[in-house]
Formats: structure tokens, C-alpha cells, sequence
């Protein structure tokens, strides 16, 4: 590449040219006659220039001596324009290429290559000029690498290594920060963990149960207690060492007969997954037996399936001891509530029966005295025994003393021993188990047990069996009986007044009763006198009778004649007042108006003053009914005690 000048003209000459300095050699003289083109594009001769940069030696007039140019503008020139050889070549090769090719040279044009400007960078910087003045895309040759661009890539290298050092620092002291906070919450969460561990611990110790977890030995069937608190020992004696070492452990405990239910609700509650309750008995170390209820839950893996058992075993022998007398009680409710059931539709039955003796009416001294005696006995406990003919009224006399006893609140149980057959008479009285003999499908509590803290009226009480006077018997002695067909003893608190119109002395000679049961039994003897012993009680019945059944049967009787009384009293009533109640009823729905007759069909039986008479007692009736004046019914006497008495 060559250098061409870019200024040859002598320094008179005034080019237009870009800032900077020139120079060129003047053929004619050996001195360099250098310009300078100045910042407004002025040329400023050599000699100025060495004024403006101090030099010494150059002359006013323009003219320099070779050292003094050289000590201005240096031994080279600043820079000019050149041929690129390069391109030159590149542009022959291809006309040479275009000729080989077979184009003629001749109609190849001239090919013309862009000059290039370059510049000495060593002399640029000697004379102070900056790259930013040299013309657009000036080629600077010979430039020295600054510091920076010497060690550039070193410096990115170092300054690299130290923002990778400082880097490596700073990911090192976080990764410290970071593991020491970790450590701080490793060893909070680890303080948590064994205050919650302490806690848990705790609550498991006041838990009132053994709490344990079993897993499942690998053949799938037994189950190894792999934790126990130490509360095992204190309920059920067996260390924790014992329990864990032992497979099956709670199995191993169970009471034999408890064994195959456990183990059929256990492996219920493992097929289901999820919870339940089991109730077991199980031995203890000392031989004691307790009942445990454990609260289960299933272990389950990540699978899903069933690998153990966890829960809490609590001793309940207390709660079932107090279940069992619970039981106890609710039987003995239930047998007082079958007992007033059974008192119930006793009294129910008792209100459907027709009694005829509501009260003991009469003021005769015989009813008086009866009054008294039962005024005497119904306070105590004794035992009493009624004597009479049929139809005197002993049951009302047994009602009247019940009545004003300290157990009238109760009722009356009333047994006609004469009713039943011999076979049923003790189950009657006793009762009878289920299955004790044919047909009895149910237990039956007997009338012993039902008038439990009452009274019990024992009628017709000489028709009683003789093999059953053994068994009453032992009831008045001793309080106490079974039931027909059990083993069970019945306590019984029951005040007796029994009946009977036989004569039992008698029947004690004859051998049909038990004399020790006479003598048990006629503790305190009243005697219901007959009605034809008091004749004076008769017409006092006669409007006892009337008034009642009046307002039964829906009459208006006010009256009965004088002719009827006396007939009526002179009859002797061999079924006494029964009978006397039966007769007027039937006057009483025969009668057609206020007056009360008796009914033509009506005959006396054979009496002591019939009899002497030769008469009966429709004949009396009939030679008496002519007669007009009548009686009023209110004009009879009273009755005696606080109702009234019936006999």
C-alpha cells in the first residue's frame, strides 16, 4: 500500500481541508514545509504551527531548519489516503477471469477501486489529534493498545473470579444463614415435638386405660403389641416387657368362654376399616377377672389395607356390677309392675263382680257384736277366722276388717278355694314356673305374691286340698313359698283371714284338715250370725235392699206393706241374707208401681213356724194383701256403723 500526500502545494496556498496536520516534502530544499488546518478550516503555515507548539529554532519568515521540522512534525507523515491493493487484486482477478472466460478486453470497462484513508495512530497522538476529527471510515494503523484494552479480558477474568468469589460467598453465608435457621427450627420444632411427646405422655398417664397399638406379624394372623403404657400394670398386673414380648397378648388374657366372640367383633372391625367397641372379661396377673371395654381403630398402610390395631382397654367392672344391679332392680320393678298389673285387672275384675253385701246393715245385738270384734282385730296383724252359714256376709266382715287395717291402701285379694279343681288350686295360690307343668306357656305370680304387703281372703278355706294345708301352712309360719315348678324361695307379707262354714273341729277329727292349720288359722275366730237369729235386722235389710235396687232397675218404689213385712220376717231364710237380697230383687222387677210384692210364683221352704202352720209363704202373702195400710220405706230403722253394715 502506498502513501500519497495530501497536501503539495507551498504553504501560500490556502486548501480546503478537514482539521488536522499535514505535511509533504518540498523537492526543491531539504526542509519540510509543514500546514496545519485549523479548527475553522483555515491553513496555518509550518511556522506558525511550531510557534503554537513552543518550538525553538523556527524561523519568523516560514522557513525551518530539517531538525526543527522534524522536532515539530515528527520523521513521518500524520496519514493519507492509499490504494487498497487488496481490493486492486481482487478486481484485476476478476477482469482476468472475464478475459480466460473468453470476453474481449476491450469491451471490459475500467474498473475503478475506492482509495482508503489511513492514518498513523503514533503520530495522530503526537500531534494531539483525536480519532473523532478524522474523516468517516479513516483506517488509524500502528494504534497502541491502551491498559484497558490490553488487559481487558484479564480484568473481566479477575473482576469475573471476584463477582464469582463474592457469589460463591454470599450462596455460602445464606447456605450458613439458612442450615443455622434450619437448625433453629429443627431444634424448636424439636423442643415442640418433646414437649408435645411430654404432653402426649401426660395425657396417655391420666388416661384411665391402657392405651396400646398391635401390629401384624408377618403371617398375616398374629398380632404383637408393639406400645403399651404403664398403666397395664396398675389394671391388670402384667409389666410392659410382659405385655410386648407376649404375641396375642390380649387374646392370651380373655376368659375362655369370651374368646370367640372377641375375636369375631375384632375381625369385623378390621374387615370394616374403621372403628368399634368391644366388651371382654379377662383375668389379671393376681387371678382376679375384670370386665374391660376397649375403643378400637384400624391401622391402615398407604394401600389401604389393615396392618393393626390401636386403642384404649378401660376397666367397666364397676359400671357392669352397677348394670348388674340395675338389671336387678328393673326385674324387681318389673315383677312390682306385673304385680300391680295383675292387682289391676284384679280389681278390675273384683268391680265386675255383682256384690250383694255392700254393707253390714242391722241393729240387732248379733251384728253389733260382730261390728265389735272386727273394731277389735282390724288394727293388728292376727290372723282371723270367719265362721258362718253360706250367705251371712263373712266377706263383708273380711272387707270391713281389711277396711280399718293399716293395709287398707292395698287391696283385698280374694281366693274361693271351693272354685278350683285341686290341680289348679296351688298355682292359683302359689303361682307357677313356665314349663312347670302342661299349658303353663308363661310364668304366673300366684295370689300370695300379688296381695305381697295387703290382705288376702282365703273363702270356703275348708275345701282346701290336704296335700296344699302343708304348704299354707308354712306361709303363715315363716313368710315364704316357691312356685309350682321352681326352686326359688318367694318371701310373702301377707295378712290371712280365711272362711268357712263347715265346722272345722270336725273336719280336724275326721282327718280332712290339718290341726296345726286350725290352730294357725283360729287365732282370732268370729262367728256372722245367721239371719233367723235376728229376725229384727229383717225389714232394715228389706229398705237396704229397695233403695239399691230401686235405682238399679230404674223403679220408683217408695213403700212395701205392712202384709209383706211381716211376711218376709217370718221366713226363716235358710240362705239368709243372700237369699233375702234374691227375693226382693225379684219383687223388685215384678213390681208394677210405688208398692213393693212379691211375685206369685214365690213359695216359702218348709220353716220351723211354717211348718207348724201348714202354711206357705205365698199363702201368707195372700190372706195379707187385702190388708191397706202400708208401711213406708223410710220408716224403718237404721243402719249401724260408719256406712252402714250388711250382714
Amino acid at each position: 500500500m502506498g502513501l500519497t500526500c495530501l497536501a503539495f502545494a507551498p504553504a501560500r496556498h490556502a486548501l480546503a481541508l478537514p482539521q488536522g496536520v499535514y505535511f509533504a516534502h518540498a523537492q526543491s530544499t531539504a526542509t519540510l514545509q509543514g500546514i496545519v488546518v485549523d479548527h475553522d478550516g483555515a491553513v496555518v503555515p509550518g511556522a506558525k504551527l511550531a510557534a503554537r507548539h513552543g518550538a525553538t529554532g523556527v524561523e519568523r519568515d516560514g522557513k525551518t531548519s530539517l531538525r526543527a521540522a522534524y522536532a515539530i512534525m515528527g520523521s513521518g507523515m500524520v496519514g493519507g489516503r492509499s490504494v487498497n491493493y487488496e481490493d486492486i487484486g481482487a478486481r484485476a482477478a476478476e477482469v482476468g477471469l472475464r478475459v480466460l472466460a473468453g470476453e474481449r478486453p476491450q469491451v471490459i470497462p475500467p474498473q475503478t477501486v475506492p482509495s482508503v484513508t489511513m492514518f498513523d495512530w503514533r503520530e495522530l497522538r503526537r500531534w494531539g489529534i483525536v480519532g473523532e476529527s478524522l474523516p468517516p471510515g479513516s483506517i488509524v494503523r500502528f494504534k497502541e493498545q491502551t491498559v484497558w484494552e490490553q488487559y481487558k479480558w484479564r480484568i473481566v477474568g479477575v473482576v469475573s473470579l471476584f463477582i464469582l468469589e463474592a457469589l460463591l460467598i454470599v450462596w455460602l453465608w445464606t447456605s450458613l444463614v439458612r442450615g443455622r435457621r434450619a437448625e433453629r427450627e429443627r431444634l424448636r420444632f424439636a423442643r415442640l415435638a418433646a414437649a408435645e411427646h411430654s404432653h402426649l405422655d401426660e395425657v396417655v398417664s391420666n388416661v384411665p386405660g391402657v392405651v396400646w397399638e398391635s401390629r401384624f406379624e408377618p403371617d398375616g394372623v398374629t398380632r404383637r403389641v408393639e406400645f403399651v403404657n404403664d398403666y397395664v400394670e396398675k389394671m391388670l398386673g402384667y409389666g410392659v416387657e410382659e405385655c410386648l414380648s407376649t404375641p396375642n397378648f390380649w387374646l392370651s388374657i380373655l376368659l375362655e368362654e369370651d374368646r370367640a366372640e372377641s375375636a369375631r367383633v375384632a375381625a369385623s372391625i378390621l374387615a370394616g376399616g374403621g372403628k368399634g367397641v368391644l366388651q371382654f372379661r379377662c383375668r389379671t396377673k393376681d387371678g382376679r377377672v375384670l370386665w374391660v371395654e376397649a375403643y378400637l381403630v384400624v391401622i391402615l398402610d398407604d394401600d389401604g389395607e389393615a396392618t393393626g390395631l390401636r386403642g384404649v382397654a378401660m376397666d367397666i367392672t364397676d359400671r357392669k356390677l352397677a348394670e348388674e344391679e340395675l338389671r336387678r332392680a328393673l326385674a324387681e320393678v318389673s315383677q312390682l309392675k306385673n304385680q300391680l298389673q295383675a292387682e289391676n285387672i284384679y280389681l278390675r275384675e273384683e268391680i265386675k263382680l255383682e256384690h250383694n253385701f255392700e254393707e253390714i246393715v242391722g241393729l240387732s245385738d248379733a251384728i253389733k257384736y260382730v261390728l265389735h270384734k272386727i273394731e277389735q282385730v282390724a288394727p293388728t296383724e292376727s290372723t282371723a277366722l270367719l265362721l258362718g252359714e253360706t250367705g251371712t256376709g263373712k266377706e263383708l266382715v273380711a272387707r270391713a276388717i281389711h277396711g280399718a287395717s293399716r293395709r287398707k291402701d292395698r287391696p283385698l285379694v280374694k281366693v274361693n278355694c271351693a272354685a278350683l279343681s285341686a290341680s289348679l288350686i296351688e298355682s292359683e295360690l302359689f303361682g307357677h314356673e313356665k314349663g312347670s307343668f302342661t299349658g303353663a306357656s308363661t310364668r304366673k305370680i300366684g295370689r300370695f305374691e300379688l296381695a305381697h304387703g295387703a290382705t288376702i281372703f282365703l273363702d270356703e278355706i275348708g275345701e282346701l286340698p290336704l296335700e296344699l294345708q302343708s304348704k299354707l301352712l308354712r306361709v303363715i309360719q315363716e313368710g315364704e313359698f316357691e312356685r309350682l315348678g321352681g326352686t326359688k324361695t318367694v318371701k310373702a307379707d301377707v295378712r290371712i283371714i280365711a272362711a268357712t262354714n263347715r265346722d272345722l273341729q270336725a273336719e280336724v277329727r275326721q282327718g280332712r284338715f290339718r290341726e296345726d292349720l286350725f290352730y294357725r288359722l283360729n287365732v282370732f275366730p268370729i262367728t256372722v250370725p245367721p239371719l233367723r237369729q235376728r229376725k229384727e235386722d229383717v225389714p232394715v235389710l228389706i229398705e237396704h235392699f229397695v233403695t239399691r235396687l230401686s235405682k238399679k232397675l230404674g223403679r220408683e218404689i217408695i213403700s212395701v206393706s205392712p202384709a209383706t213385712l211381716r211376711a218376709l220376717t217370718k221366713y226363716s231364710w235358710p240362705g239368709n241374707v243372700r237369699e233375702l237380697a234374691n227375693v226382693v230383687e225379684r219383687a223388685v222387677i215384678n213390681t208394677r208401681g210405688p208398692v213393693l210384692r212379691l211375685p206369685d210364683t214365690f213359695a216359702e221352704p218348709q220353716t220351723e213356724d211354717a211348718a207348724a202352720d201348714g202354711k206357705t209363704l205365698e199363702e201368707v202373702e195372700r190372706g195379707t194383701s187385702s190388708a191397706s195400710s202400708k208401711t213406708p220405706v223410710g220408716e224403718s230403722r237404721g243402719r249401724v256403723g260408719p256406712r252402714g253394715c250388711s250382714g
